[in-house]
């Protein structure tokens, strides 16, 4: 009787410890290790809430007490993240983690297995990260994206977990002025000249329309073209030679040429707008859910209570087509927003336990929301922000208190959850652009990540250098005037001589490779 009580107790506790070894990592164990994992990693969140460092964060020390895994960050320099993230694989002196552009290395992301720098993963999912395993067997299109060619795993990086997700940025207009000048919101580009000029004409604006050069395709696309590579029924294309385009950049010059276009479209960037749309400056734009319609409508209405801002539709040129491209992100984000394991890692499996958190329940209820009870509390099964989120006492933004507290935004290893969105997008007008903006064929045409390999990768890396500069500058001096568009010919026999073709055909062979992996 006393063996048998014994033993009992003997279980009981064996089971309480497994349970407890258990409890941190949503189907994966908890390690505790005596020498921290070195990182390296972008960081940028924080920093509007006075924290320099990603270990301070409250997410960050969360994560730590959930797994027993100590990390200390190193972050690059703004500004200098690519010179320096260069000059670490230079070194050949790696931290047991990089988050950093393997997409981008030479040769891709099995360039970088080929040459050492980092581990493929294949085996160490299979061994230590049940979370992760899970997600890519139910998501088998997105483990394709996590592939190289050759069929290795490379990283473990930002998942948007959902359509709702993808799609965030388009036309924006201030609905106040739009009423004043008796207007509906624009479908085509006719109804966007006429706007243009009513906003310059009745209201007195000298730049009713600002806008970077990236966000001008947002209207090109209306004449079914755009600059960049795409895809259309497995071909690799890009419009940037086409009639189409002309016609496009022959729209563009009339609006600059009128005073309806910024005349400083050469240098706006995304401050300028943000500055332009919050002062009245410029009355339209090409902007985000979060960033865009969200924090300038909380801005502009502390000094103008009228202040509106709506979405409107991708523009067409017939009333009732479907725009082409749109907007439209890869639903696995790479770049600096995957962590790698290197091989000079003191210890994989830790490395591997660590960075799986994100994968499962209790990770994307961290990285989405933060801290139960503190940032956001469950009700009725729903992850919900609390007050210190959506309305901080000492006036701090909703994003910047949800990058304090959690990291939902694709920049760190695991899923962002649709929930999120949810409630940062809180406004009727958030919600609105996102199923606005949705309503495109961009995801017929968005190109998937494929890898170039290390030959392709040199023979065009020059060119593809030279012709993206070149286009910018020629696309810049079309519209301002600069330069004729009776010139067209000559700029398309231009690119032609400096290997576009060449550069369209690499990646066809690459997008040929990734169907197939």
């Amino acid at each position: 009787m006393k063996k048998t009580k014994k033993l009992m107790a003997f279980l009981a506790a064996f089971v309480a410890l497994t349970l407890l070894a258990g409890c941190g990592g949503g189907g994966n164990k908890q390690m505790v290790t005596d020498e921290a994992l070195t990182c390296w990693a972008p960081y940028g969140a924080g920093v509007a809430v006075g924290v320099e460092n990603m270990a301070e964060l409250p997410v960050y020390q969360k994560l730590m007490e959930e797994t027993g895994i100590k990390i200390e960050f190193t972050h690059p320099t703004a500004g200098q993240t690519t010179e320096q993230f260069n000059l670490m694989i230079a070194s050949g002196e790696y931290p047991d983690i990089i988050e950093g552009p393997f997409f981008e290395y030479p040769g891709g992301p099995q360039g970088a297995i080929d040459e050492g720098v980092i581990l493929p993963l294949n085996d160490i999912i299979e061994k230590y990260c049940p979370n992760l395993k899970k997600f890519l067997e139910n998501n088998p299109e997105l483990a394709k994206m996590m592939k190289t060619d050759e069929g290795n795993y490379y990283c473990f990086p930002g998942i948007y977990d959902g359509e709702y997700l993808l799609t965030f940025n388009g036309p924006i207009i201030r609905k106040d002025l739009l009423d004043k000048i008796g207007m509906e919101r624009p479908e085509t580009i006719d109804e966007w000249t006429e706007m243009l000029r009513k906003f310059r004409d009745e209201l007195g604006q000298d730049a009713p329309l600002t806008v970077t050069l990236a966000h001008l395709y947002a209207f090109t696309q209306a004449f079914g073209a755009i600059p960049t590579l795409y895809v259309d029924n497995g071909v690799i294309k890009t419009d940037v030679m086409d009639e189409s385009f002309k016609q496009a950049l022959t729209c563009l010059r009339d609006w600059y040429a009128e005073g309806l276009l910024d005349k400083n479209i050469a240098t706006v960037a995304n401050a300028d707008v943000k500055k332009a749309m919050i002062n009245g400056d410029s009355v339209a734009t090409i902007g985000a859910t979060g960033g865009g319609l969200g924090t300038w409508t909380n801005s502009g209405v502390k000094n103008n209570p009228e202040y509106e801002l709506i979405a409107a539709p991708y523009p067409v040129l017939k009333k009732g087509d479907r725009p082409k491209y749109g907007h439209r992100i890869n639903p696995v984000t790479f770049n600096f927003a995957a962590a790698s394991i290197t091989t000079q890692c003191k210890n994989v499996e830790a490395a591997a336990r660590l960075l799986d958190y994100g994968y499962g329940e209790e990770g994307r209820l961290l990285f989405n929301f933060g801290i139960e009870g503190e940032s956001y509390e469950m009700i009725d099964g729903y992850p919900t922000y609390t007050e210190v989120v959506t309305k901080n006492h000492e006036g701090k933004a909703m994003s910047d208190m949800i990058g304090y507290y959690a990291c939902p935004d694709g920049r760190r290893p695991a899923v962002r959850d649709v929930r999120y969105m949810e409630q940062f997008a809180a406004l009727p007008q958030q919600k609105e652009s996102i199923t606005l903006w949705g309503e495109t064929d961009a995801a017929k045409h968005l190109l998937p990540p494929v890898t170039l390999l290390s030959q392709e990768s040199s023979e065009i890396a020059g060119i593809q250098t030279a012709i993206e500069s070149y286009q910018d500058a020629s696309i810049l001096k079309f519209i301002t005037g600069v330069e004729s568009l009776d010139n067209f010919d000559n700029f398309v026999d231009t690119l032609k001589r400096m290997g576009i073709e060449k550069y369209i055909d690499a990646y066809q062979r690459a997008y040929d490779r990734y169907q197939q992996r």
